[in-house]
């Protein structure tokens, strides 16, 4: 069960990567979801990439103007993903991902 509270929370505080997953026999299935803040286009920008193993991914970008937006489209899609037989894989937040902190 995907706990949505502690999603919003560390969506709030980093830029996250959150990375569900269903297995369907011999096929894994994943669904990634990333937020960026600014971009070209608005002031946040929502990144979704789909697919089955080793084979080609889909993708989405989903543009908005404030917080809120994204967060009500985050919890969205993490609700919609749970309700097809996601779940969640890990959540990580990039913010931690800085070169400085990989080479330490």
């Amino acid at each position: 069960m995907i706990n949505f509270a502690f999603l919003k929370f560390q969506l709030y505080i980093f830029n996250m990567l959150i990375t569900l997953y269903k297995m369907d026999g011999e096929k894994q299935f994943f669904y990634s979801i990333n937020d960026h803040h600014r971009s070209l286009f608005s002031q946040k920008i929502l990144n979704c990439v789909w697919g089955i193993r080793n084979h080609r991914a889909k993708e989405k970008n989903y543009f908005f103007e404030t917080e809120n937006e994204l967060f009500a489209k985050v919890m969205e899609l993490c609700r919609k993903q749970q309700a097809k037989g996601y779940q969640l894989l890990y959540v990580y937040p990039r913010d931690l991902l800085t070169p400085s902190n990989l080479t330490a």
